[in-house]
Formats: structure tokens, C-alpha cells, sequence
């Protein structure tokens, strides 16, 4: 069943986005896929965007839950990475604008 779902998945427009940022790192884009699924098929989030990080080597999305809430970032990270607090200041300060609150475009 869940080859099923990924087959089906890997034909979404929005795979390809992410494949072409992920670089070829298939996991990392299975991770991202997944993300971007739940946001939107799942949880229903709202301006759902996709953005990548060449300073990081990473790819992000942005969302919000309703109209009137705040632009959210969320970070696909597989279980087996290293997360460290010091590595999420690092990325909290290049990926967001604490003035907006909004993801900076890529």
C-alpha cells in the first residue's frame, strides 16, 4: 500500500520541484514529499510554498493554518539527522525575517 501511495505521489508536479532542489538526494525529497503532503492534504494549510536555501542546502516550506494566522515555516529533517539547538538558531536566523515573519522568497 504505501509503495502505492508513493508511486502516485511521485507523479505530482510538485515532486519534480522538490526532486530538482533536493539534488538528487532521493531521501531528502521522499522527507519533503511527505512534508508537503501532510501541510496540504492532510492538514489543509493555506499559501503553501516551496523554497530552498542554497546557503543551507535545504529545502522548506511556508504555510499558514487559517487566514488571519502568521506565516509558519516547516523544515522536512529525517530521523537518523543530527539536530542540534546551535543548528536550528543557525537556520531560524537565515531562513526568516523576524521583522515580517515571513519565509524570505527563493
Amino acid at each position: 500500500m504505501a509503495s502505492v501511495v508513493w508511486t502516485a505521489a511521485s507523479h505530482l508536479p510538485q515532486y519534480d520541484e522538490l526532486h530538482r532542489f533536493a539534488r538528487v538526494n532521493k531521501q531528502q525529497c521522499k522527507a519533503a514529499l511527505l512534508v508537503y503532503l501532510d501541510m496540504t492534504e492532510a492538514k489543509n494549510f493555506l499559501d503553501v510554498g516551496i523554497h530552498h536555501s542554497d546557503i543551507k542546502k535545504i529545502t522548506y516550506f511556508s504555510g499558514r493554518e487559517s487566514h488571519d494566522a502568521v506565516l509558519d515555516v516547516f523544515i522536512p529533517i529525517r530521523t537518523e539527522e543530527m539536530v542540534t539547538i546551535n543548528w536550528l538558531h543557525l537556520l531560524f536566523n537565515t531562513l526568516i525575517h523576524p521583522e515580517t515573519q515571513r519565509a524570505p522568497e527563493s
